[in-house]
């Protein structure tokens, strides 16, 4: 996190991990632990902690880095989500009662395109959550 803290001051980032389809109790604990201290930066900026996950464990891991903040340091932890560094996402709203939130994933994409007719035209998609992916 110390080379992204360096090229920006107040984007959102969120942390991308893979592996394990399941972990127990202490290795959950150590996990969360880990984050909490390697986003210590994203903290005292009082942004939000985002964490997304290929497997189905958000909600445990939200619940151990609850137990780790403050009561009002906010917490987005999503899992089923596959994305690599330098993937821009756009979460949306929470749906179905709070359980679920939209997730879109983009690339940035940066270059001159020429349509059919010859016209050159520009193309630039950024969002303001970019992805930290973590192996």
């Amino acid at each position: 996190m110390d080379w992204f803290k360096g090229q920006s001051s107040g984007e959102l980032v969120a942390l991308s991990l893979m592996g394990s389809k399941s972990l127990g109790f202490d290795d959950m604990q150590v996990l969360a632990e880990d984050i909490v201290k390697g986003m210590e930066g994203i903290r005292k900026n009082r942004l939000p902690l985002i964490v997304l996950l290929d497997n189905d464990l958000a909600k445990a891991l939200g619940h151990s880095l609850k137990g780790q903040l403050l009561p009002d340091e906010p917490v987005i932890c999503i899992d089923s989500v596959t994305v690599d560094n330098g993937d821009y996402i756009d979460v949306g709203r929470p749906v179905a009662g709070g359980q679920v939130v939209p997730v879109i994933i983009k690339l940035c994409c940066s270059g001159i395109r020429t349509g059919k007719s010859g016209e050159r035209s520009r193309k630039m998609e950024t969002q303001n959550i970019i992805i930290w992916s973590q192996l």
